[in-house]
């Protein structure tokens, strides 16, 4: 992975976010997160992210990697060192402005008893972290 981003979009971006709402595939609105499942993302200019979530309420979940823009910016590649080896998604960037964050995860979805398979996607609502 290499740092192709500009400086406007890497001065928007490189910053904490917190998740504060979901909108989940196939849902018309989105629904809110309470404190406790709320997902953190700190971007780093030098490429490293950090992303700090939980589980459950319970469960605190950590994960760092890598992150780079795609060539025009619409999209964030992550890479991160799972239990299986390295795991590297693809992340559709909605909006990015000053105070907010809005990201697209998108995957293939297979129904019970069904052969052919569904793109999905969820929308992920951050505010910038303090």
């Amino acid at each position: 992975m290499s740092l192709k981003a500009g400086g406007d979009a890497m001065k928007l971006i490189c910053h904490q976010w917190v998740q504060v709402s979901v909108k989940p595939y196939g849902s018309a609105e989105t629904q809110p997160l309470p404190n406790g499942s709320r997902t953190k993302l700190s971007f780093i200019q030098n490429g490293a992210f950090e992303r700090i979530g939980s589980a459950n309420f319970t469960k605190v979940i950590s994960s760092k990697g890598k992150w780079v823009f795609n060539y025009d910016h619409t999209k964030i590649g992550f890479q991160m060192r799972g239990t299986r080896g390295a795991i590297t998604t693809d992340i559709e960037i909605i909006k990015l402005t000053t105070d907010s964050l809005i990201l697209r995860h998108g995957s293939y979805y297979q129904k019970e008893n069904k052969r052919s398979k569904v793109y999905v996607y969820d929308d992920s609502y951050f505010v910038r972290g303090r």
